[in-house]
C-alpha cells in the first residue's frame, strides 16, 4: 500500500514541476535576438492570440500540437513566444528533448523583468 501512495506521489510531483517549474538557463527577452542568424521563433500561443499580433516571420504551433507539428520548425535556434509560464515551461522542455537549442523566450501577458 505504501508503495502504491510513494508512485502516485512521484507522479503527482513529476506532473508539477513540468508545468510549473522555472526552467534555467533560458533568458527573458523583448524581442528576438538577431545575433543567432538561423534563429527560428516559434510562436506557442492559441491561435485566436497569435494572429493579433503577429509582427515578424514565426512558425505557428499551439502548445497542445507541438507533438504532431514541431518537425516543421526549421534549424536548430529556437525562440519562443508564449502567452503565460505554463505555455514557456511546455514548449521549452518539449523542445529541449528534441535536440532543439531554446535561446530565450517572450511572455506576452507580462513584460521581462
Amino acid at each position: 500500500m505504501i508503495f502504491l501512495i510513494v508512485i502516485l506521489l512521484g507522479l503527482i510531483i513529476g506532473f508539477l514541476y513540468v508545468r510549473y517549474f522555472p526552467i534555467w538557463g533560458v533568458a527573458c527577452m523583448n524581442e528576438p535576438s538577431s545575433s543567432i542568424n538561423c534563429l527560428t521563433v516559434v510562436d506557442v500561443r492559441d491561435y485566436t492570440q497569435s494572429y493579433k499580433d503577429s509582427d515578424h516571420e514565426s512558425v505557428h504551433i499551439p502548445v497542445g500540437y507541438l507533438k504532431r507539428y514541431f518537425h516543421e520548425v526549421p534549424g536548430e535556434a529556437v525562440h519562443i513566444i508564449a502567452s503565460n509560464s505554463l505555455e514557456r515551461n511546455i514548449s521549452i522542455r518539449f523542445f529541449r528533448r528534441r535536440g532543439f537549442n531554446v535561446t530565450g523566450y517572450t511572455l506576452t501577458d507580462c513584460a521581462c523583468g
